[in-house]
């Protein structure tokens, strides 16, 4: 009996093992010669990125960023600039000249910046200004001694004197009536190392596109000036600057000023959230200087959002609406860290009574911002709205 079981099992065991050598064996031949039947892999390319990249970024400028008053006999500080309104806060140790700036009216306009992002061409960037004179009356253009406010006016209104100076790479020079203006030479060499091979889902191809926080070489350039105190009727000049790039010619160009390393507006990352950057969702509320922007956030669910920027923050501060005024954060929506935000998705997410309304911003406002005449730029605030 244990015989015959012993040989049943032997048997199934060996049925199972002929079963599966024939499955494996379906395509073996007893013939001696013969050919098979030809397999293809065709071969594909990943695709090509060019890796030269020509590309400059002009200065970011408005009909107002290099317009300017002139307020020799002191009527914006005696009225406490009754005719700007709340925008009108008096610069510290004032020259009387004033441009509207991200931060109200200075004595030196913003700053803008002219970013040489290309990977193989250095640059020679030439800033030209020139001051024309007003047709009827016009003020005579001095230097810094010839303009200087004194305490109490001049005696001879004639002799009042308007200081203008063209600021580029931190180096000043005087603007003067000729025609020729005034023109400073900066170099702005290539940056090479900023750029990396990224694939875009939505495109469904390869782009070389600059890293976050990338630095590439940037020439500051903004205006400062001063005027004589005097009760004199002189009337302003006409400012126009212009700008002009061609590749670099020679170190012996490069003397009168200095670039500046310029980290790129794109330089922070958020998590947990969305960011809508369109022309259409962000408008006129970003509170921008040259292409740094912010956007509308949506943040996923209760959990917490960071965003993480380049540089390092001063303040945040929170508005119910774009039409309100900047406060800081009192209703524990965000919190600040060094370079992060976090903002409390179960805060601004919530609902009822407590509830954050659409169009409430979030603003964050960094340390060195543009216009303090510093060589590191970084914007001054970015605003994040609520969707």
């Amino acid at each position: 009996m244990r015989t015959n079981r012993f040989l049943a099992v032997l048997l199934a065991a060996t049925m199972v093992f002929g079963s599966t050598v024939t499955a494996f064996a379906a395509d073996a031949t007893e013939a001696d010669t013969g050919a098979g039947t030809a397999v293809e892999g065709q071969g594909a390319a990943e695709g090509y990125v060019n890796t030269s990249v020509t590309k400059v970024v002009l200065p970011t400028t408005t009909a107002t960023t290099f317009a300017f008053i002139m307020d020799p006999q002191e009527m914006l500080k005696t009225t406490n600039g009754a005719r700007l309104g709340t925008a009108w806060t008096q610069p510290k140790n004032d020259t009387y000249v004033y441009f509207k700036t991200a931060n109200g009216y200075a004595n030196e306009s913003d700053t803008v910046y002219f970013i040489n992002k290309s990977t193989i061409k250095d640059l020679d960037v030439t800033v030209k200004a020139v001051a024309t004179a007003a047709t009827s009356d016009p003020i005579t253009l001095g230097d810094t001694t010839a303009a200087t406010h004194g305490n109490t006016l001049l005696a001879d209104p004639d002799d009042a004197a308007l200081y203008l100076g063209l600021k580029v790479g931190g180096v000043t020079t005087q603007i003067t009536n000729a025609s020729t203006g005034v023109t400073t030479v900066v170099a702005a060499d290539k940056a090479p190392n900023e750029y990396t091979i990224v694939y875009n889902t939505k495109t469904k191809k390869y782009e070389y596109a600059e890293k976050a926080g990338s630095t590439f070489q940037a020439v500051p350039i903004s205006v400062l000036g001063g005027v004589s105190h005097a009760a004199t009727e002189a009337q302003a000049p006409k400012l126009t600057l212009t700008w002009s790039w061609a590749p670099k010619a020679g170190s012996g160009q490069t003397a009168q000023a200095a670039s500046v390393n310029y980290v790129t507006n794109d330089a922070y990352t958020v998590t947990n959230a969305t960011l809508d950057q369109t022309a259409a969702a962000y408008g006129s509320f970003n509170g921008k200087i040259g292409p740094d922007k912010g956007g509308k956030l949506t943040i996923n669910g209760t959990a917490s959002s960071v965003i993480t920027f380049a540089n390092d923050i001063e303040k945040i501060q929170y508005r119910a609406s774009s039409s309100g005024t900047f406060a800081d954060v009192s209703n524990g929506v965000a919190t600040f860290k060094g370079k992060a935000v976090t903002v409390k998705g179960s805060v601004w997410n919530a609902t009822g009574d407590s509830a954050i309304p659409v169009g409430a911003q979030i603003q964050v406002v960094f340390k060195d911002p543009d216009n303090d005449n510093s060589t590191n730029n970084t914007p001054t605030a970015i605003i994040f709205e609520k969707p």
